[in-house]
This record gives structure tokens, sequence and C-alpha cells, in this order.
């Protein structure tokens, strides 16, 4: 039995209440529910609740034991006090009954996740156990620094919750500050005391053990006790008794952060679907079918959901209206602002309403003094193929490239993006498309991308891509720019959402 963990198998072996064999047997049994990713448990390997397991979580051993019932609960109960005893010294300092009060509240502890209820019964028995008139257990306000009194135990347990204690006041302050222990037998001779709660509460404090409650490295805060009711000052033992009690609260201070976390990713999680669900509902997954024009279109989202969108629409007069657009950021809150700005757009439209005064609309409603300053940049378009004429306005977004026989033209003009200014005014020019001509609309993670150099595709680079596109069909178009941007990134991250869409005349 060697070394700093005593394996409650050991343990009753050396008891002679089980033989080698029935510990090996229980043993390997024990790895059909051993997790693939498995930690070694702290002491003790206490029963919780006994049954069976549940929920893929490992079966400890004497639970295994019970179940097979090999051994009884009141040889496992003295087993686990002789393995706590071997394992660690300290519990050799705890009377029977304390150590019996040390088992049945650990045994708590690995069966409930009631994180109120746990504090509270770990912070009773450490007052009981050290015969202390009070214990606290205080949490570090993270933001500010101070100490907030938790979970307090004594005669003035409802007054002292949520009390704040400035930062590095007092004895706790100092022990949160500094990370260490400290044992204080006559709190007057020490000047690092905070009077002030005796003064409020008409308390009297004589002694105090105070333990840090450290986890991961990270201080989480404090936990102390207060005045021996026996009158004695607190002594050596004492302290190593609450360091005991403090590892325990500290250990299930990070359980229920982790579980906290873990909680709120599957929270997220389940949003992230529905807006993924919802934002799918806004990228139409066909295009109107007119004639004197074809389109395709392509969506990388970077993450889950996009702050890309685009969108098309067929007037009365059998023109075609196309819009492109790109959120700041990404994730869900550029995503959100994504279906607000795509669903206001296609509602005007749809209404008829002038194309500047729907773009202007929507610009005063980004650039209201309540909403977070956010911005959109977006591309609108209106194609008369009976006219060949592209009516155009650009909100700051990155310039679609219209492919002719001549050449290449950026379509840049416009305004600045929305959102920026509340008065911008939006003039839409008129450019002529003739058949074979194709207009290349984009967000600027296309441009953006890097390789794993750290290289970015470019502008330069695209409008190269673009100098063989007429003579394809829009298709054809979409993946040959799109195969081209994504072989350059070489399976780089995604930094950006990216987006792109042909028009083609024809």
């Amino acid at each position: 039995m060697s070394g700093y963990h005593v394996r409650i198998g050991k343990v009753l072996t050396t008891m002679q209440a089980l033989s080698d064999r029935e510990v090996s047997d229980a043993l390997q049994e024990q790895e059909k529910y051993r997790p693939q990713e498995y930690r070694l448990l702290g002491l003790p390997d206490l029963v919780r609740g006994g049954g069976a397991a549940s929920g893929g979580r490992e079966r400890l051993l004497g639970e295994i034991l019970l179940d097979k019932g090999v051994i009884g609960r009141d040889v496992l109960r003295t087993a686990l006090m002789r393995q706590w005893q071997l394992s660690l010294p300290i519990c050799r300092l705890l009377k029977k009954e304390d150590m019996a009060a040390v088992v049945e509240l650990l045994g708590f502890i690995n069966s409930t996740i009631n994180l109120d209820e746990l504090l509270d019964r770990i912070m009773i028995a450490a007052k009981e156990v050290l015969n202390a008139e009070a214990s606290s257990l205080m949490l570090l306000d993270e933001q500010t620094g101070e100490l907030i009194v938790s979970v307090p135990t004594g005669p003035k347990r409802e007054e002292l919750k949520q009390l704040r204690i400035p930062r590095g006041e007092g004895i706790s302050g100092w022990v949160a500050e500094h990370g260490e222990p400290l044992l204080v037998p006559e709190v007057s001779e020490d000047p690092r005391f905070f009077r002030r709660i005796d003064q409020v509460f008409g308390f009297v404090t004589k002694s105090v053990v105070c333990m840090p409650l450290r986890a991961k490295g990270k201080t989480l805060g404090v936990l102390e006790v207060i005045n021996r009711q026996d009158g004695k000052p607190f002594s050596g033992e004492d302290a190593e008794l609450l360091m005991m009690f403090a590892h325990q609260v500290a250990v299930v201070l990070d359980n229920a952060r982790l579980q906290a976390e873990a909680l709120e990713r599957e929270r997220l999680m389940r949003e992230l679907i529905i807006a993924k669900q919802i934002q799918e509902r806004l990228i139409p997954k066909a295009f109107p079918e007119m004639d004197g024009v074809r389109m395709a279109a392509f969506l990388s989202p970077a993450e889950a959901v996009s702050g890309d969108f685009y969108d098309f629409m067929v007037t009365r007069e059998r023109d075609l209206l196309i819009f492109i657009g790109d959120v700041s950021g990404k994730g869900i809150p550029a995503s959100l602002l994504m279906a607000t700005t795509s669903t206001a757009l296609k509602i005007l439209l749809e209404m008829d309403t002038d194309l500047a005064t729907a773009i202007e609309t929507v610009n005063r409603f980004l650039s209201r003094g309540d909403l977070k300053k956010e911005f959109v940049t977006l591309f609108l378009g209106r194609y008369s193929p009976h006219r060949r004429s592209f009516h155009y306005v650009n909100c700051g977004h990155p310039p679609p490239i219209l492919v002719h026989s001549g050449g290449q033209i950026e379509l840049d003009k416009g305004g600045s993006a929305l959102g920026a200014f509340p008065e911008e005014r939006y003039p839409f020019t008129d450019v002529s498309l003739q058949p074979g001509d194709v207009v290349l609309l984009f967000t600027d993670g296309v441009t953006e991308i890097r390789d794993p150099s750290g290289t970015l595709f470019g502008e330069e680079r695209l409008a190269g891509v673009c100098a063989g596109l007429r003579g394809m069909t829009a298709e054809e178009i979409l993946y040959h720019v799109r195969d081209r941007v994504l072989a350059f990134a070489e399976g780089a991250p995604q930094g950006d959402d990216l987006a792109i869409v042909v028009l083609q005349a024809i």
C-alpha cells in the first residue's frame, strides 16, 4: 500500500473481506463501464447512491462489489474509512465520529448536482469537524476582485450572505490575493484582520484559519473557519483538516463550472441549429426561370451560420432583381443582422418600392442609435433582358466584375456601407449587358481567403480567373471560380464567409 493513493480493492483484501480473485473479477467488470478518455477518480472510491450505472458514467468498484453481493455496505463503509486513513495522513487526526461524517459527506458529494445544498453541507461539516463557531465560503468576483460571502454558517448566517469584502482586505482578502493558507491564532495581534464585520454584526472574532480555493492554478475564493468553541486558538492540525475541506470545495466548484459551461455550449448549439435552419430558408434554393438570363450561386459559411446573403426576385415587368450582401463579423450576431437586412429589403422590393428609396430606408434603420454599430455592404441590381440594361447601386460592397467582349469592368458606383451614415444617398448607375456577358458578384471572403502561408487570394488573382469566363455556362463559371479559390486555400481554415453569384446574359 505504498504511495498516496490506496485502492479500495487492496484495502478489502487486507481486511480479508475479499479474495484477490473476487477483486480481480470486479475490476474486469469495471472495465466495461470505463470511459474511453478515463481520468483517475480522486479518493475515496465512494459508492454513488447504489444501483446500476446510467448515462455512460464509470461504475465505481465499491458499487460493483455491492451489486455482486460479495460485500455488504457496513464492510464497504469500514473499508472506505480505512482507505482514507491510509491514503491521507491528515485523516488520522479525525475522531471516529468525525471520520464517519467525512465519509458520509464525500458520498453525498459524489451523488448530488445541487450545488447550493452541496456547498452548504460541506461548510456545516467543516464547522463541526473543526469544532468552530462559524465558517464561510467566499467566492472571488473576477470583475472587482472582491470576495463575496456565499455560504456562511454560524450565528450571523443570514446577515452575512452576499456581503462583499474589498479586494485584499482582511485575512480572507490576503489569502485570496496571495493564494496561500493563513492560520491566525489571535486576530487582535494581526494587522490584516478586517474589523468592520465584527463591528457591524456584533461578532467577536478571536482565531481564524483561512484556506485558498484553487483549481487548475486559479484561485476561486477562500474557505474560512472562525473561533474554536472550546475557546482555544486554532492549531496547525486544524489548518490541515481545513485544507482537506478546501480541496473538496475547490473540486466541487470547478466541476460545477465545467458542468455550467457544458450546458451553455449545449444551449448555444441548439440555438445555432435553429439559426442555421432559419437562415437556410432565407437563401434561395432555386433560381427564377426567365428569358435572357441564367444564374448560379454558392455560399460557404465560415461558421455554422453566415453573415453573407443573396437573393433573386422577378418584377411584374419581368425584370430580375438581384442582391448580395455581407454583414460585418460572422457567427450568430452576423446571421441575425443578415436575416433582418435581407428580409427588410425583400419586403420593400416586393412592395414595388423605388430601389433608391428601399436602400435608403434600410440604411436609416441600420443607422439607428439604439442599434449596435454594425455595417452591411450590399450590391443591388435590376436587369431588364428586353432592354439589355443593368441598373445597379454598390453600397460599400466589393465591386462585382462585369466580363464583356472588351474586357472587364468593376461595378463600384454607389455609396457607403449601410448603417454608416443615416442621411446617405445612393445613386444608381446603368450599364449594358449583351449576350454572353457575365456579372460575377462575390463577398470579400473570396478575395480575402488565404493559403497556408497567409497569402491573400486578392483582387488581381480573381480578375485573372475571370478573364476566360465568356463562353462557359453559368454553372461552369461558378464551379470554375469556386474551385480556383478553394484550391488556392489548400485546405487552410476559412476565415470569413464566402459567397459567389453568377449572372449571365444570353
